[in-house]
This record gives C-alpha cells, structure tokens and sequence, in this order.
C-alpha cells in the first residue's frame, strides 16, 4: 500500500512477446508500455497496466541510454 519503491526493468522475453502482441491487436503504432505480474496462484503473467504515453518510466528509459526523443 503506498507509493512504490522500487522500479526495476529487466528483459524478460516472455512478457517483450505478451507486449508486442498486445500492442499488434490494438493497433497500436508509437511508444507505449505494459505492466505485468507474475500470478502465484497459476504462474501466468497477468496485464496490469498498459499505457499509449510517457510514464513515469521515462527516467528509467533515459538512464538505461534510450534517447525517446528521436
């Protein structure tokens, strides 16, 4: 409950392919992020949060070297 943490980013193939096929159903053309979680109960991931505009992520992008504004 609360504010989070702690925002960490990794590349987990499974969830780049959950995302991308996601994004290709909607249509959806641009930057965009999608949040999932690892459900215990059935260890399947579950959509949580997607988002067609900058996040507050953005931070996170830039520092890891990914220049969103070309």
């Amino acid at each position: 409950m609360g504010l989070a943490t702690c925002h960490a980013a990794d590349h987990v193939p499974d969830v780049n392919n959950l995302a991308l096929r996601l994004f290709n159903e909607v249509g959806l053309v641009g930057l965009a992020n999608a949040e999932f979680k690892l459900e215990s109960r059935d260890d399947q991931l579950k959509l949580i949060e997607c988002n067609a505009r900058f996040t507050a992520a953005k931070g996170l992008v830039a520092r890891a070297g990914i220049d969103l504004t070309m």
